[in-house]
């Protein structure tokens, strides 16, 4: 089992709200290139709970249903699989635009200073 099986919806959510805020408190203190072994760190356990979480979600969608009539367990399988990675990625690639893109909300609630 990994570490983060368990992480709920609330927690992910808490967790990421909360390193957003660190990201922008650091760069208000100018700090954010200067702690970016931190921030490295910070980003694996937040990758690794995502996954966690997205591993999670597709186990309350139920068992995966082949997509053609007469397909193999098998083969479904590899169709929830592939889904699942297209998913991600299409996920990662929409934050990683937007993150490029700066529409970073300046103005999120508690900023920690």
């Amino acid at each position: 089992m990994g570490q983060h099986d368990d992480i709920t919806g609330d927690r992910l959510r808490e967790e990421l709200v909360s390193f957003a805020r660190l990201i922008l408190l650091l760069e208000r203190k100018g700090a954010l290139l200067d702690r970016s072994a931190s921030v490295l760190r910070l980003l694996g356990d937040l990758r690794r709970m995502v996954f966690a979480w997205e591993v999670r979600a597709t186990d309350r969608e139920g068992p995966p249903r082949p997509r053609r009539p007469g397909a193999a367990p098998q083969e479904a399988d590899e169709d929830a699989s592939a889904r699942i990675v297209r998913e991600a990625l299409a996920r990662e690639k929409e934050l990683l635009d937007e993150l490029e893109g700066g529409s970073v909300d300046d103005h999120a609630e508690g900023d920690g200073s």
